[in-house]
């Protein structure tokens, strides 16, 4: 109650009206989160939840429950009374203390209780769980992403009578994921939710255009064949008599023969669906990701449906036969080269749109194939956060940028993590990855373990990956010859930065245990500086001795 008042207490302070309302949603959002945890999760108690809006003058009482799920499938209900008499509000306020000194001191005899643990579908603002069987996934998606089938999501439809943006009756026997949008996760859902649907837009776009070419190539393929066909009949004469007496085409001569098998051909191409992209120059169906519709069961409650792509990195990182697979196996490296470098600047050239978020829970594995998912992110800008996933490219805004050309190194950068976790230099917790920001900058930290496995994985890359490295760390320095860090045809370069940093060879073993061991003395790691662009970094001597 504190923190809501709070807020509107700030808001003159706070320009726009938008921008308010989104801050006292996302407060009244984290006020209930624990409240509901703990009630209707850990005690599993129906009750309703209580909480006091208190003025000097006035008390307000919020009543929150689960509706019925056939007119809400989402959301709670919501009471609100008003009173202006003192004894009222004394009354009001001691039993709502006593209720929460009844909930502290359960909490506190039960102890800490993992999330996992709790069952999601008793405490989020998902209604649909009784009738509908949706499989929550564990920690740390916290109650908002579900496995599901095909067959449920399609009952889900017809008994809502969905409003859908780009959803249709789907193929059964598909396991599926759905996750439900809320200000919990990202209180600007609805950006989100704009730029999944762009990128259906333009990608169901892309893929008519296809099968109107193909149906195009095939009725100019099925004239060239009546042509020919009367051409052949005028210089064969009459129909002939098949062995079974029934009018059959003439002979096929050694010409005809050669053409008809030149038809077959085109034939069996102009069948396809749609033209398969070119990887070298992409389009949007270059782009890979897990998207299959956006349900609305009711209004401001988005229900995204997703193909379920296999296991995360997050979690295949922690086992270390997956690692010695990489390590192995160069199709999973052309793999990670395809279905997330490529796809990640196709995503920036043709959708227009920046993932901003590629890290290991980010990217999934499975039969031999990645994929990027999690766009909740994906905006037509770079969105600069706190940590080594998300190097700061504006420390000199001397340098010359093109927006795509940012966004583009943004992405390779992330992925340049990604490889680096993915490789025997690294074992540390990707939580600890994440928070050594200090990868990016010009010069080395001697005290952080994990900038110096980072640099030993740096040195051991070819080009122009090596250069790339250190490329993004001078850009917090002030140009001095030249005010571009890449050239000017930029996409060909990133697509040739990612194909040598997914399949350098290390130039050092890291060992069987796939961990750098490092000088227990700080101060036996010497304090250096990268190499500039311009010598590739080669520059900068190695700090581990």
């Amino acid at each position: 109650n504190s923190a809501l008042l709070a807020v509107l207490g700030c808001k003159k302070k706070i320009e726009g009206t938008e921008q308010l309302r989104a801050d006292v949603f996302q407060v009244v959002s984290y006020m209930l989160c624990p409240l509901a945890y703990s009630r209707w999760g850990i005690f599993k108690n129906v009750e309703p939840l209580t909480a006091l809006l208190i003025t000097p003058t006035c008390l307000y009482r919020l009543t929150l429950s689960k509706p019925d799920i056939r007119g809400h499938p989402f959301g709670l209900h919501l009471r609100i009374e008003k009173t202006t008499a003192v004894r009222s509000m004394g009354w009001a306020v001691h039993k709502y203390v006593c209720s929460f000194i009844n909930d502290y001191n359960l909490l506190k005899a039960q102890g800490l209780v993992a999330p996992f643990r709790v069952d999601p579908r008793l405490w989020t603002p998902m209604n649909i769980f009784a009738k509908f069987e949706l499989e929550p996934f564990p920690h740390p998606h916290f109650g908002f992403v579900y496995k599901t089938t095909s067959q449920v999501i399609n009952r889900i439809a017809r008994f809502y009578k969905a409003q859908s943006l780009k959803f249709r009756t789907l193929p059964l026997g598909m396991t599926l994921v759905v996750k439900y949008l809320s200000t919990l996760l990202t209180v600007d859902y609805s950006s989100s939710l704009m730029s999944i649907s762009s990128l259906l837009d333009k990608e169901n776009l892309a893929k008519s255009e296809a099968r109107f070419r193909a149906a195009s190539g095939k009725q100019e393929q099925d004239d060239v064949n009546d042509s020919r066909q009367k051409k052949g009949s005028l210089l064969s004469g009459p129909l002939t008599k098949t062995r079974d007496g029934v009018e059959g085409a003439p002979q096929a001569t050694a010409d005809s023969h050669n053409d008809g098998a030149t038809t077959s051909t085109a034939l069996s191409d102009s069948t396809s669906e749609f033209e398969e992209p070119d990887p070298v120059t992409p389009d949007i169906l270059s782009v890979k990701h897990p998207y299959l519709g956006v349900l609305e069961l009711q209004e401001d409650n988005p229900l995204l449906v997703m193909r379920y792509m296999g296991e995360t990195l997050g979690v295949l990182l922690e086992r270390p036969a997956f690692k010695l697979e990489w390590k192995q196996n160069p199709l999973m490296r052309r793999a990670f080269h395809r279905n997330v470098g490529l796809s990640a600047l196709a995503l920036v050239e043709w959708a227009g749109l920046c993932h901003n978020d590629i890290r290991p829970p980010n990217i999934a594995f499975q039969d031999g194939e990645f994929c990027l998912i999690d766009f909740d992110l994906a905006r037509n800008a770079i969105l600069p956060q706190s940590s080594a996933f998300s190097p700061d490219l504006d420390r000199n805004r001397a340098w010359t940028w093109l927006p795509k050309e940012r966004a583009m190194c943004y992405s390779v950068a992330q992925i340049a993590l990604n490889v680096f976790l993915l490789s025997g230099f690294s074992c540390f917790p990707m939580n600890l990855v994440a928070g050594a920001t200090e990868v990016w900058n010009e010069f080395r930290n001697p005290r952080s373990p994990v900038d110096a496995a980072f640099q030993l994985w740096a040195d051991s890359l070819v080009e122009p990956a090596k250069s790339f490295i250190a490329k993004v760390r001078r850009a917090a320095r002030a140009p001095t010859d030249v005010k571009r860090l890449f050239p000017r045809e930029f996409r060909p370069y990133f697509v040739e930065v990612l194909d040598s940093m997914i399949n350098s060879e290390s130039a050092l073993d890291p060992g069987e245990s796939g961990c750098i061991v490092l000088a227990s003395n700080p101060r036996k790691r010497s304090r250096s500086k990268v190499g500039s662009a311009s010598d590739g970094g080669h520059s900068g001597e190695r700090r581990l001795r």
